[in-house]
């Protein structure tokens, strides 16, 4: 007898939830309105400590409030709200990263005036996690402790965010930031990246990063929601041709741009070519990171030090 031909994963029927969180001021709100191209899509004047988790879908109009048991409302804004009676909001948005994945904000873990209870109750609902850290004192104890106390679906398919690139002092020290980082984070997280979240260049990355993950999605831990599943549909395939071709660029601290000459040979100038050629986006997020770190490279004539890194063996998958 023939054994029955094995068929593919099937796509998931709703979009990828990706739950952004970290310390208080490690960059979370800023980074989530850089990747929906709106800086007032998550309100600026309301202090970290008075917002609660806020859920953001593609499209729509929905701006709504669901208290902890569960009851929605609508809501016209999202100040004043009762942080012990609220859940979480949701509110819609036209970004383009939105036809690909939500995303769940969430308060700072270590805000002593917001109860852990506060992003603790987002977990299960979430798919991914993207953890942001601040580079002046990138991946502190306290926050390996709480990474460590994840429920196990959620240190799958994990990215760390090295952000506010742009406040260390040189090139040399955004270097040494991120050496360290993808020695010590390395058991944790599959993919580490640095990003100055005034360039619009690096969000862009970030995005493209996401956008691949969430595509490369078909086991989605978060527990069924009626009421997000209601307004937030399947997801839409990242784009395989004809995409906008990428400029390689070299991001230096204070957030300012240089475009990267091509390489005279090797790896890094097939890279480079590849990159500046239309290219799609799955492709682009692949390489993008490797690109400088191998420039630099022929520069200095040195061996390339990881720009990504995979989770260690031994690891749960």
């Amino acid at each position: 007898m023939s054994r029955p031909t094995q068929r593919p994963a099937a796509a998931p029927l709703r979009r990828p939830r990706l739950l952004i969180a970290g310390e208080f001021s490690a960059g979370k709100t800023k980074l989530i309105n850089g990747l929906l191209g709106d800086a007032h899509a998550l309100p600026s004047n309301v202090t970290a400590t008075a917002l609660p988790p806020v859920w953001l879908v593609g499209g729509g109009d929905a701006r709504l409030v669901v208290d902890l048991q569960g009851t929605a409302r609508r809501a016209e804004t999202l100040e004043g709200l009762d942080l012990n009676d609220t859940h979480y909001c949701v509110v819609s948005h036209s970004a383009a990263c939105l036809k690909h994945f939500d995303i769940i904000d969430t308060p700072g873990t270590s805000d002593p005036n917001m109860p852990p209870e506060s992003w603790e109750r987002m977990l299960p609902l979430a798919d991914a996690v993207v953890w942001c850290t601040n580079a002046t004192q990138a991946w502190r104890q306290s926050e390996k402790a709480i990474w460590q106390d994840m429920p196990a679906a959620l240190r799958r398919n994990a990215t760390l965010v090295i952000t506010h690139a742009d406040r260390l002092p040189d090139e040399r020290s955004v270097e040494k930031v991120l050496r360290r980082v993808n020695r010590d984070a390395a058991p944790f997280f599959d993919r580490v990246s640095i990003a100055s979240l005034i360039n619009p260049h690096d969000v862009a990355r970030i995005g493209r990063d996401l956008i691949t993950l969430a595509g490369a999605m078909t086991d989605l831990p978060g527990a069924e929601n009626a009421l997000a599943s209601s307004l937030s549909a399947a997801p839409q395939p990242a784009p395989t041709h004809g995409a906008q071709a990428i400029t390689p660029q070299r991001v230096r601290p204070g957030g300012t741009v240089v475009p990267l000459p091509r390489p005279q040979k090797g790896r890094a100038r097939s890279l480079w070519d590849r990159l500046s050629k239309n290219t799609d986006l799955a492709d682009a997020a692949a390489v993008l990171a490797q690109v400088e770190t191998l420039i630099e490279t022929l520069d200095r004539g040195a061996p390339a030090a990881p720009t990504r890194v995979r989770r260690g063996a031994g690891e749960e998958d």
